[in-house]
């Protein structure tokens, strides 16, 4: 055991978690990969698909000397539909806790947007950033 400020003390942390993960999914007749930082996602589904959900009982383990998720990553769409889509991700505060990202399917023209119109076709990718990390929760 090692103690920490304050007098608390802290149990040894567990082995760093492997900081990449690949959900591999299919949504109606197409198949998805999502790449992302595992620090980050508690779930990423594609059309209202769960391509991943952090298990209840999985933490994800920074590495030692760290107390916060990287705050500088990407995450990749991977379509059969032939398309591929990186966001890049720089949040220094910490701040991002959802994205939602609307892609049409490729070849096909944005509509004209009266106010608040949605794309008819394409796919609707949501990615949660609540994951269980240690530290605090080890």
């Amino acid at each position: 055991m090692s103690s920490s400020e304050n007098g608390i003390t802290e149990q040894p942390r567990k082995r760093a978690s492997n900081a990449h993960r690949t959900a591999h999914g299919k949504s109606g007749e197409h198949d998805y990969d999502v790449s992302f930082y595992a620090g980050f996602a508690s779930s990423v589904t594609v059309n209202e698909t769960e391509l991943y959900r952090q298990p209840a009982d999985e933490t994800f383990v920074l590495p030692a000397g760290t107390s916060r998720p990287w705050s500088s990553h990407a995450v990749e769409i991977r379509s059969s539909k032939g398309y591929t889509v990186v966001l890049h991700i720089d949040d220094p505060a910490h701040v991002v806790d959802r994205i939602e990202l609307y892609l049409r399917d490729p070849g096909t023209e944005p509509k004209p947007r009266g106010g608040i119109a949605a794309q008819q076709a394409g796919d609707k990718v949501v990615v949660d950033n609540t994951p269980t990390v240690c530290p605090p929760v080890c």
